[in-house]
């Protein structure tokens, strides 16, 4: 008699450890599904980011022109600084020369580029994508590669220096 309530007793211990771990189960699996984690490869269609190539700091080439500024682009951040209102050359050719006048300036901005288009996230919406272009000069000079980027504003051609 002792015997079979031993073995009773082992029968539901061994039911509650079972039940037990499927509630942990459940529990952890429900806790990872409803976390909104960005997973998988950076080429999935979970995780979108800036090209390696664009990633770094850019200047304005040119001093002399009306507007500079500079980008900083991470793998999934941009920081536009400067380009500050140019009062006389807006006066006679508009503002819609200005680079990136439509952007909150000087936050990182989350972003990503996808098919030759930058595209950024401004005020919780991803904005119309910017179209740029990508290229490389060897320089005998300095013997080391330079990498320019460039974007149109309104017939404006911007072009900027990897730094």
């Amino acid at each position: 008699m002792k015997e079979t309530k031993i073995r009773q007793i082992t029968i539901l211990m061994n039911k509650n450890i079972h039940l037990v771990a499927v509630f942990l189960l459940t529990l952890c699996s429900l806790f990872i599904f409803s976390c909104d984690w960005e997973y998988g490869p950076s080429n999935s269609p979970y995780y979108k980011s800036f090209d390696y190539g664009l990633q770094g700091t850019w200047e304005t080439n040119d001093t002399n022109e009306y507007y500079s500024g500079k980008l900083v682009i991470s793998s999934n951040t941009i920081t536009i600084s400067g380009y500050i209102p140019n009062p006389v050359y807006e006066r006679t050719n508009g503002t819609g020369h200005r680079p990136f006048r439509d952007f909150t300036m000087n936050a990182p901005l989350e972003g990503y580029t996808e098919e030759g288009k930058i595209f950024i996230k401004d005020v919780g919406i991803i904005q119309k994508g910017l179209s740029y272009t990508y290229w490389e000069v060897y320089s005998q000079a300095d013997y080391k590669q330079i990498y320019f980027l460039s974007f149109n504003f309104g017939g404006r051609v911007e072009t900027l220096r990897k730094q």
